[in-house]
C-alpha cells in the first residue's frame, strides 16, 4: 500500500507493505490483533503521525517479524499490550530516527523480547515512554529485548497498573528497564 504526501487515516488488519512519503498521518490499527502474517512492514518518511492498536498490531513479531520505520515528525505511539518492538518467537522492531515522541503500552511492549528479539530505537528527540509491565528492555528465556535511546531529555516510566499480588497487596510490579527472567528449571533469562 503507498499512501498519498497528504494526511492520511491508515486502517489495515493485514498489510504486508505499508510505504507513507509525509503528511500527519494516523495509523488505526485497533481492530487487528497479533500479526497473521509472517512478515509487516510500514515505512513513514516525515509528519506528526499517531500509531494505535489493541493487542499487537504495531511492530509486533508473534511468531513472525514486525518493522515500522518513521524517519522524521514528533509521534504518539500506543498499543495495549504486545506492541512497539516486541518479539515472542520472532522480531518486532520500531526505529524512530528524529521528534519528541511518545511512548504508551500495557504489558510486554517497548523492546521486549522472549524466544525472539525486540527492538525499540529512537534516535533523537526529548520523549517519553510508558508502560505497565515486561517493557522498555525486557528479556525473557532465549529472549532479547532492547530500547536503544541515542540522546534527548527523555522521561522513563514503568509501573503503576498491576498490583503486585499475593506477595504485596499495596505495591505494584513493572518487572521493566532492564529487566530479566526466564522459566525455571532448564531454560535461563533474557537479557
Amino acid at each position: 500500500m503507498l499512501n498519498s504526501p497528504g494526511d492520511d487515516i491508515t486502517t489495515c488488519s493485514d498489510c504486508l507493505l505499508v510505504i507513507d512519503p509525509g503528511g500527519n498521518d494516523r495509523y488505526d490499527f485497533t481492530g487487528q490483533g497479533k500479526a497473521s502474517l509472517p512478515l509487516s512492514i510500514l515505512i513513514d518518511s516525515g509528519g506528526d503521525d499517531t500509531y494505535e492498536s489493541r493487542d499487537g498490531g504495531i511492530a509486533n513479531g508473534f511468531f513472525s517479524v514486525g518493522i515500522l520505520v518513521d524517519s522524521k515528525g514528533n509521534d504518539r505511539y500506543e498499543t495495549r499490550n504486545f506492541g512497539l518492538g516486541a518479539g515472542y518467537f520472532g522480531i518486532g522492531l520500531l526505529w524512530d530516527m528524529q521528534g519528541d515522541d511518545q511512548y504508551f503500552c500495557g504489558v510486554y511492549c517497548l523492546g521486549a523480547g522472549g524466544f525472539g528479539i525486540g527492538i525499540v530505537k529512537d534516535e533523537e528527540g526529548n520523549d517519553l515512554y510508558h508502560s505497565a509491565e515486561l517493557a522498555q528492555g525486557f528479556g525473557f528465556t532465549q529472549g532479547v529485548g532492547m530500547l536503544l535511546d541515542a540522546s534527548g531529555n527523555d522521561v522513563y516510566y514503568a509501573g503503576g497498573v498491576i498490583l503486585h499480588h499475593p506477595l504485596y497487596s499495596n505495591a505494584y510490579r513493572s518487572l521493566s528497564q532492564g529487566f530479566a527472567i526466564g522459566m525455571r528449571g532448564e531454560e535461563k533469562g533474557g537479557g
